[in-house]
């Protein structure tokens, strides 16, 4: 167990005096069971200097103090950092000493050794990954390699996990054996997860989303395993488009996989109220019609403001939407996508579209504001297109607008119809 925070600062100044006259004839045995705890902690650095290891090394060999191995193989454990050589210097020693003591500790923890090569500083962590990702019984295999009660939140911990993200990014595109990747990322996020449902590892977050995510960059089409992983991400670290800052240190392209998600999530929330609150003939065409955008890769934002009365049928979605105030219509709802520089209003109930330069004046819509009026979506935008009606072809014509100010064209409908969406085009 860790010693008082009185006998640590005590310690901690003893040590800190042995450093200045590079002698340790200052510390007793209560002394040496309190320095594993200090030796590595935050700036002290008395556990990296050679000379006070070979000072600990000599006392446990002449000694014998249980008390000082049991400390030292747990802060071994509790502090581990395969970068630094003083590790390897005390899983060296300790598998040596360990190995001649006879008692219920030391037999216990040769068999972890045995079991996962606890003191191999460069073999444990993806020896204990393994373990863990293959176990039908994720705390249990850890319990089974002395990690338990705080050492779960240790360093060799969290190397192991480290680890073991790794192992989940390379098997994620395996297509072969889906049951086993569903079953890897399951035990990989509850080991990160816990019984405390914060994400374990904070400092682990970001290379950990980074790898995870960017090992799917190269596919378009949501994955049940984008999705799940997406969805766990959100929960832990909140929505990227609300709250960028809690997604610091995501690559570019892992954080374009999360936002492709998350597009594609909210344009099936959208879908699935309207389906309660409005003409479900509305959307029988409009929907294949900007899926095929998304599919592309199009739709680079995606947001949603609910009328009021729709709020009360998107209360069981895992994400919270903006409000829709002042529609003449308590259940309208508008769908905001951002494709390229073009900002798109469509809507719910009939109602024309609405097409906004990105930027162009006060009258172009925010995007992820938690409230939009009526009127602001309604407007009638200076964009060439304006806002366009879902009547005669209205594919092409939508099809031609974008075009006209993306250059991206229409899977199906390609860049639309000059002719046509000049006759209809509001100005």
């Amino acid at each position: 167990s860790f010693p008082t925070r009185r006998s640590s600062d005590l310690v901690s100044e003893k040590v800190a005096d042995c450093l200045l006259r590079r002698s340790c004839l200052t510390l007793g045995r209560a002394d040496w069971r309190v320095v594993p705890w200090i030796m590595w902690d935050g700036s002290k650095t008395a556990g990296d200097q050679d000379w006070f290891l070979d000072a600990l090394f000599a006392f446990i060999s002449a000694e014998r103090p249980k008390s000082v191995v049991r400390a030292l193989v747990h802060a071994y454990v509790y502090f581990f950092d395969p970068e630094r050589n003083s590790f390897h210097r005390v899983a060296l020693f300790l598998k040596s000493c360990i190995s001649t003591m006879s008692d219920r500790f030391a037999e216990t923890w040769i068999g972890f050794n045995n079991r996962c090569e606890l003191f191999n500083p460069r073999l444990a962590p993806s020896c204990i990954a393994q373990l863990a990702l293959a176990s039908s019984n994720l705390f249990e295999s850890l319990r089974e390699v002395g990690l338990t009660g705080d050492q779960i939140d240790g360093g060799l911990a969290r190397a192991s996990f480290s680890y073991a993200y790794q192992v989940v990014a390379r098997n994620l595109t395996n297509v072969n054996d889906q049951e086993a990747m569903r079953r890897a990322i399951d035990q990989l996020l509850s080991w990160g997860t816990g019984t405390a449902e914060h994400f374990r590892y904070q400092s682990l977050f970001a290379p950990m989303a980074t790898t995870l995510l960017e090992s799917l960059a190269s596919s378009n089409a949501a994955s049940e395993a984008q999705e799940r992983l997406v969805r766990y991400f959100v929960d832990k670290f909140g929505d990227p488009r609300l709250n960028r800052a809690k997604w610091h240190g995501i690559s570019k392209a892992a954080f374009e996989v999360a936002m492709r998600i998350l597009v594609r999530a909210t344009l099936d929330d959208f879908t699935r109220v309207i389906d309660a609150t409005a003409d479900p003939r509305h959307w029988r065409e409009r929907k294949p019609f900007w899926l095929k955008y998304y599919e592309i890769g199009a739709i680079e934002d995606a947001w949603v403001a609910f009328g009021p009365s729709a709020v009360s049928h998107a209360r069981h979605l895992e994400k919270r939407y903006a409000l829709l105030n002042n529609a003449s219509d308590n259940a309208h709802s508008a769908l905001i996508l951002r494709i390229s520089d073009l900002i798109i209003v469509e809507w719910s109930h009939n109602g024309r579209c609405r097409f906004f330069p990105r930027g162009a004046g006060a009258w172009t819509p925010d995007l992820y504001a938690a409230r939009y009026d009526f009127k602001l979506l309604h407007y009638r935008s200076d964009h060439p297109g304006g806002f366009l009606p879902h009547m005669n072809n209205w594919q092409f014509r939508f099809a031609h607008v974008i075009y006209e100010s993306t250059r991206i064209q229409h899977p199906q409908f390609g860049a639309g119809w000059r002719s046509a969406a000049r006759r209809t085009f509001a100005t």
